[in-house]
């Protein structure tokens, strides 16, 4: 017993200092207290690894930069205290990291990237992915043009 809950407090203690450091939030963790018994039912409920912590804390800060999410995003309240939620954000972000990596993985024809690059473009797959709202806001753009081109 004594070994196991000496493991879970150096666990506790390290996933405390690694949110501290990737959020920025100088929150103190209160031995045996409200932030430490949160941690503690993190871990129980299957949260407890810190790459998971570390892939939605980096998901939810691009986010943030991306102005999509908000910066409330990251208060230890809905990322540790609300771990169901958290457990939906790793899904999400890892998700994202799947599609991100199909389109990294996506092979261009060297003649065709031979050719984009001579008329100053680059291959689609170099480009940074759409929000659906720069999708949308391409789409509107197009259907202008298509528009005043049948207008001439």
């Amino acid at each position: 017993m004594g070994d196991s809950w000496m493991n879970t407090s150096e666990q506790i203690t390290s996933l405390h200092a690694l949110f501290i450091s990737l959020t920025g939030r100088d929150l103190p963790l209160d031995a045996c207290g409200y932030r430490y018994s949160q941690w503690l039912d993190w871990i129980r409920y299957g949260q407890g690894d810190e790459e998971k912590l570390k892939v939605v804390v980096l998901y939810l800060k691009r986010g943030i930069n991306q102005g999509i999410r908000h910066p409330g995003a990251l208060k230890f309240q809905n990322l540790i205290v609300d771990w169901p939620k958290f457990a939906d954000e790793y899904a999400q972000a890892m998700q994202d990291k799947r599609a991100v990596d199909a389109l990294k993985r996506d092979r261009v024809d060297p003649g065709k990237a031979k050719a984009l690059k001579a008329t100053g473009r680059e291959p689609r797959r170099d480009r940074p992915v759409r929000t659906p709202a720069q999708i949308m806001a391409g789409d509107a753009a197009l259907a202008k043009f298509v528009a005043l081109k049948d207008q001439l």
